[in-house]
């Protein structure tokens, strides 16, 4: 037995019998039955009790005044090339909805596929599309489930399609006029090649035909270059009632700067819908399920009350775009139980279930290469004067404290960064602390970049198995002279760039535990004209065929030994990466083929008369020899 309290702060007493569960509020007669799994769903959420839905505020309401918040999942498509008549692949029904409803989600979306090769598409089959994709409404009303019905398409100028799309949704909106399950959203992701003109137009266009029959229904706006602009809405306004504005937010390269554009919306009065968002990492090859980040994005939809759809209610080959499935092709039973469900499949289902995946503390990354610094410890007041960085699993403020910020990116201060006195004049001590542990960004770059005075960073109490990118982490640190990175999970690290770049002082660098296999690397050491000496064995290259800047204006490193890197093609850009390393003496880069690369000349430009190329070939060594405008030698390895 169990008592079950509704968004609207009723109480209502559930009993479960006979795999049944039996629930009754206190202001009623009426005792529903339901399943045993959706005891505890809040029953109040669903289309039959709210009747035709309004914006009221930033967030959505029912008919007589209840705010709602719609969760659930995004499916793709209505199918492959057998989409009309077995559309989602048989996956999306009463049946498997019903489980979906179960597990508390209120709504499913899908894609009206506008014209995609190795899609069912609209454009040319229009009959037996809007036949195929009835079947998904209907199956969603019988549900009594929200039906998002979105128009995609997806890589094409979506401005050049849009009399399709009022025809799409013409025919939807005459099929079910003015029906409170449907929710119309006119255009997923604008491209970055699409702007507020264009979505401006769409909307103008789509919308009355929408309104004419059906003048209640929400509908969600795009905004452009993926949906990440959604902070510019106030200023581009559309004259129309029962509108909200989407973002699109995936794990892999969510940062606090999407969540400030968001907060941003709000504050602004814009109504947001996170019409699709996915767990998943960056990489294709490495389907991971970032679950801190996720549970730390889930915290901040749900501090904010922000309706919200997860990426992707489909089966998955775990091969292309579909890994965001929840269950293996092949493998799809509608009760979805536990045992088919991949790591996705079971964030959606734990998470609608009110679990919080295992809620870790997520930092922000705070600040951007751009100058823009925020009010964080990296503002003017503070940036020039941090000296030394730890971290701490409990947020006991320490002694002589100047000030506290909010480090999170839930928004929540499950993550504090404490900025304290050290008993020299204007200098302060930074220690970022939580009640646990301390996860880093998935992209930190630039993360403590611009600290100028700071001389000793601790790494010992922070966790980074979810790090993608380490670029531009210590830029301008002109202090920094020696630095430990032994602590650092660096197996999903994809991109490094301008890691320590301009750190003038730096002498040495522990990366002796590092196994990353970046796609993209460049600048690393640029500046660093005192370093001397950097084990880089452990940065596997055979992904990468340019190695821009590494050790420009490194003045005084000596020797490189570069004979564990193994590209598994040509180098074609060395571009400026020995410029003006004026102490060389030894480069060992035997297994760099280099007889495709370009622009040798500033490669080798300002180093020494006599430095001397270990190379895998006489040919690689004459190259360098033509380019150098010194003499130097080359050493062909065994």
């Amino acid at each position: 037995d169990q008592i079950v309290l509704t968004e609207d702060g009723k109480v209502e007493v559930a009993v479960v019998k006979n795999d049944k569960c039996y629930r009754k509020s206190a202001v009623s007669d009426e005792i529903k039955v339901i399943e045993k799994d959706a005891c505890n769903v809040d029953m109040t959420k669903f289309p039959s009790n709210n009747g035709h839905l309004y914006v009221c505020g930033t967030h959505l309401c029912s008919e007589d005044g209840r705010e709602v918040r719609i969760t659930g999942a995004s499916s793709s498509g209505i199918g492959g090339n057998d989409g009309f008549t077995n559309p989602v692949r048989g996956e999306i029904n009463v049946n498997s909805l019903n489980t979906l409803r179960n597990w508390g989600g209120n709504a499913i979306r899908v894609f009206g596929i506008a014209n995609i090769k190795g899609f069912a598409s609209f454009i040319g089959h229009e009959d037996e599309y809007i036949t195929a994709y009835k079947q998904l409404i209907d199956s969603a009303i019988a549900a009594d489930m929200y039906f998002i019905a979105c128009w995609d398409p997806a890589r094409n100028n979506g401005a050049s399609f849009t009399d399709e799309a009022v025809d799409f949704f013409t025919r939807i909106a005459n099929l079910y006029p003015n029906d409170p399950h449907i929710i119309y959203e006119i255009w997923n992701e604008p491209e970055e090649v699409n702007t507020w003109d264009q979505v401006i137009t769409h909307a103008n266009t789509v919308i009355p035909a929408i309104r004419t029959i059906s003048p209640d229904s929400i509908i969600i706006v795009g905004n452009p270059n993926y949906d990440s602009k959604v902070d510019e809405v106030k200023d581009h306004p559309l004259s129309y009632n029962n509108l909200m504005y989407t973002v699109h937010n995936y794990m892999g390269v969510l940062n606090d700067e999407k969540i400030n554009k968001i907060k941003k919306a709000l504050s602004d009065g814009t109504p947001v819908f996170v019409t699709e968002w996915g767990t998943m990492g960056l990489k294709v090859e490495d389907p991971m399920v970032v679950e801190g980040q996720a549970t730390t994005h889930l915290a901040f939809l749900n501090k904010y009350g922000i309706s919200n759809m997860q990426f992707c209610f489909s089966t998955s080959t775990d091969i292309d775009d579909n890994r965001y499935g929840i269950v293996v092709r092949g493998n799809w039973d509608d009760e979805l139980p536990d045992s088919i469900l991949k790591p996705n499949g079971k964030f959606l289902k734990n998470s609608l279930m009110g679990g919080n995946g295992g809620y870790k503390a997520h930092m922000l990354r705070g600040n951007n290469s751009s100058g823009d610094y925020g009010d964080t410890y990296r503002s003017e007041e503070y940036r020039d004067k941090i000296v030394s960085i730890s971290f701490k699993n409990n947020k006991i403020a320490p002694k002589n404290l100047v000030t506290t910020f909010d480090l999170s990116l839930s928004d929540d201060n499950s993550i504090v960064g404490y900025v304290a006195e050290t008993g020299v004049l204007n200098e302060y001590k930074l220690i970022i602390a939580a009640d646990g542990d301390i996860y880093l960004p998935i992209m930190p770059s630039y993360l403590f970049a611009g600290l100028t005075n700071l001389k000793s960073i601790d790494f010992k109490n922070v966790k980074s198995s979810y790090l993608t990118s380490f670029s531009g982490v210590f830029r301008g640190c002109t202090s920094l002279e020696s630095i430990d990175l032994s602590n650092i999970d660096s197996t999903r690290i994809d991109s490094i760039w301008n890691t320590f770049a301009n750190c003038s002082n730096l002498t040495t660098v522990d990366l002796s535990s590092w196994h990353a296999k970046p796609t993209s690397i460049g600048w690393i050491f640029s500046g660093c004209s005192k370093l001397t000496n950097v084990d880089l064995s452990g940065i596997d290259v055979s992904k990468i065929t340019e190695f821009t800047g590494i050790f420009y204006n490194a003045k005084a490193i000596k020797n490189v030994n570069l004979s564990y890197w193994k590209p598994n093609k040509s180098v074609v850009n060395m571009s400026q990466m020995f410029r003006f390393a004026s102490a060389l003496e030894t480069v060992d880069v035997r297994n760099l083929d280099i007889t495709l690369t370009t622009g040798l000349e500033n490669t080798l430009q300002g180093i020494k008369a006599g430095t001397k190329f270990i190379v895998k070939s006489k040919e690689v060594g004459q190259l360098l020899q033509n380019a150098a405008t010194v003499s130097i030698t080359y050493e062909v390895a065994e």
